[in-house]
């Protein structure tokens, strides 16, 4: 929150209301995954906001598989640019992120810890109209 207000960028967060008040999952994964994504849309979000949402997908007697976006008014993704953003040490065109700095794994690491946690990982985009980050990962029930 803090990088975003220094920019000058509103932060929204919609949690899910449907989410059951309790759920068994790796909190350090899903801490690391979030970060990814909101430090990326804070990069490349010149003025805007950013809104990180969740909502439960699926939910059965077993757990909940939960999707988690980070949705931005930044600079948007040619669409020949998005198929390869979460191959390891691959980022965006070289005019955009010499600019904004990185190494080009983030991206891959939320997409495994998506698929660690039992879901997948994606973006949908537009130049000049933002981005939205996604991904969904499976809570256990606690027993």
């Amino acid at each position: 929150a803090g990088a975003a207000r220094a920019k000058g960028l509103t932060l929204h967060v919609d949690p899910a209301p449907d989410a059951p008040d309790t759920l068994s999952g790796d909190p350090t994964r899903l801490t690391q995954a979030l970060l990814n994504y909101m430090d990326n849309a804070i990069k490349f979000t010149p003025s805007g906001s950013i809104t990180l949402s969740a909502r439960v997908e699926a939910a059965d007697a077993e757990g909940v598989l939960m999707r988690f976006e980070v949705r931005d008014t930044g600079i948007g993704i040619p669409e020949a640019d998005r198929a390869r953003l979460f191959s390891p040490f691959t980022q965006g065109p070289h005019s955009i992120t010499r600019r904004h700095g990185g190494l080009g794994i983030g991206l891959s690491n939320t997409r495994e810890i998506a698929r660690l946690m039992g879901g997948q990982a994606g973006v949908d985009s537009a130049p000049g109209q933002g981005s939205t980050f996604w991904f969904t990962a499976r809570f256990a029930r606690p027993q």
